[in-house]
């Protein structure tokens, strides 16, 4: 059981005293403002949590931005994270990293510094208006079992920018597709321009099964998981990921399809990993190649030494 708090802080950085603009005059090493108090609504004892942001002016430092977080109230003994995001002038969340804690004791935990001082692109991509914009999303569990994530989060690749028309094509392609695969005795149809500009690996091994006789292409894969390998690749999303987990994380790997690798990645992570399956799922991702997988579930491991009950199981969700 868990309870989520999403807050937004909007840091007018031209009224504060110095934070950017005496950034390179000013040789004090840091400031720190503490400017936000709020309650999560968890319904917990002493539920009071307090934000704040820290400048560092120091010279020779990168960058000039930390976030530091944790309860009001020394009493407070409760288990969760928070993540902070920034927010660029396109209104993107920028992840900035994130925080499992046992709050059980009134400690400053700074998350990652942020935002390079000297990076003039970066002043024009966070800073509007004179503007900063930071969201926190504060997470309690509410019980002993859920697992804490890791303090790092895999991060979903930008969508595609898919032409116009692959979305009228993938409504048609049983009508006008120009290649037709037998995928274990189901017929399906694909456009082979569509294939060569978003999966061409995919595409050599189709044509490669192509006989002489006739244009029929006969295919090994479970046909559920071929039509939603082929959902990706003219939608760039695919619906029921989970059903399919498995499979789709093998084929995104052997066809080299890094946006829904990344999407299989993601959802290991978040929504399978327990402790008692991490073993399964690290061998699953080593198999597949996927480092930034094994390396998440070493991290995740280190802040669960307890047996916990995961949401999902890996079972039957081959095919």
């Amino acid at each position: 059981m868990q309870c989520k708090k999403y807050i937004v802080i909007l840091l007018d950085v031209g009224a504060c005293s110095s934070p950017w603009h005496g950034i390179f005059t000013d040789r004090r090493r840091r400031t720190t403002t503490e400017f936000l108090t709020f309650s999560s609504g968890a319904g917990i004892d002493n539920d009071k949590w307090f934000l704040r942001l820290s400048f560092d002016h120091s010279l020779y430092s990168e960058t000039w931005v930390a976030v530091q977080f944790n309860s009001v109230s020394k009493k407070v003994a409760t288990r969760g994270y928070y993540s902070i995001y920034i927010v660029d002038n396109k209104k993107n969340e920028i992840f900035v990293g994130r925080r499992p804690e046992y709050f059980k004791g009134h400690h400053i935990h700074e998350i990652i510094h942020f935002l390079k001082r000297n990076s003039a692109s970066e002043k024009e991509q966070f800073l509007i208006n004179d503007t900063l914009t930071i969201r926190l999303q504060l997470t309690l569990f509410l019980d002993d079992i859920t697992p804490l994530p890791a303090d790092e989060i895999i991060e979903l690749y930008p969508k595609a920018d898919l032409p116009d028309n692959f979305k009228e094509l993938y409504k048609t392609k049983e009508v006008d597709g120009d290649i037709v695969v037998q995928v274990k005795g189901k017929t399906i149809r694909v456009h082979q321009d569509v294939l060569n500009i978003r999966c061409p690996k995919l595409l050599n091994v189709l044509v490669s099964n192509q006989t002489k006789k006739d244009s029929l292409i006969v295919f090994d894969m479970d046909p559920k998981v071929f039509e939603k390998l082929l959902e990706f690749i003219y939608l760039d999303q695919v619906t029921d990921l989970d059903d399919h987990i498995v499979s789709l994380f093998g084929e995104a790997d052997k066809y080299e399809l890094k946006v829904l690798k990344r999407m299989c990645e993601k959802s290991l992570s978040e929504d399978f990993l327990t402790v008692e399956n991490a073993q399964t799922i690290y061998d699953l991702a080593a198999r597949f190649n996927s480092h930034e997988l094994t390396g998440y579930i070493v991290m995740f491991l280190k802040f669960n030494v307890r047996e916990t009950k995961g949401p999902k199981s890996l079972d039957d969700r081959r095919g």
